[in-house]
């Protein structure tokens, strides 16, 4: 009759043994799911940090198509000032007679020339300027997928970790059903 009870027991013991490992089952595979979607939110991350990317490409391409017009309204700005500098050259012709104000005219146009190739060469550096800032976006740009990629990495290493520590709890609770 003890042998039996004691039977009993250890079958019960066996059985709640088994719903507890059920239990820590089901509690790992709600875990699983989690991380699932965490993951999904790490990728949806990923996704926006490219399309952010795009965009501030899309900004760079629209800042060099900006300095290109630039350089269009300064060769339209160019074409104006030869036709000024015709029509002053036919306003010279006119006054042969007056010698010296010709070579004063001569010398406002060297200096207007002037003012105009350091105006080009400051237009030249702003549109060098906008290209570096584009470069810099788009290395952090590049920054940002890398964070998010290790993000993601280290996701997988903790649901690595908690596999292995179901996988011990799992050995603790055979070895235990093993002992009784």
């Amino acid at each position: 009759m003890i042998g039996l009870e004691h039977l009993y027991l250890s079958l019960n013991r066996l059985l709640v043994n088994l719903a507890c490992l059920l239990v820590s089952f089901s509690d790992l595979l709600v875990n699983l799911r989690l991380l699932v979607s965490l993951a999904d939110l790490l990728v949806n991350l990923a996704c926006l940090l490219a399309s952010f990317s795009d965009l501030l490409v899309n900004l760079a391409c629209l800042l060099v198509s900006f300095s290109d017009l630039l350089v269009n309204l300064r060769l339209l700005a160019s074409f104006s000032d030869l036709l000024v500098n015709l029509r002053l050259l036919v306003n010279l012709a006119c006054l042969l007679a007056s010698f010296s104000d010709f070579l004063a005219n001569l010398r406002l146009l060297v200096n207007f020339n002037d003012l105009l190739a350091n105006f080009a060469c400051l237009l030249v550096s702003f549109s060098d300027l906008l290209v570096n800032l584009a470069c810099l976006l788009v290395s952090f740009s590049d920054l940002l997928v890398n964070l998010a990629c290790l993000l993601v990495s280290f996701s997988d290493l903790l649901v690595n970790l908690r596999l292995l520590v179901s996988l011990a709890d799992l050995l603790v609770n055979l070895f235990l059903l093993n002992f009784y």
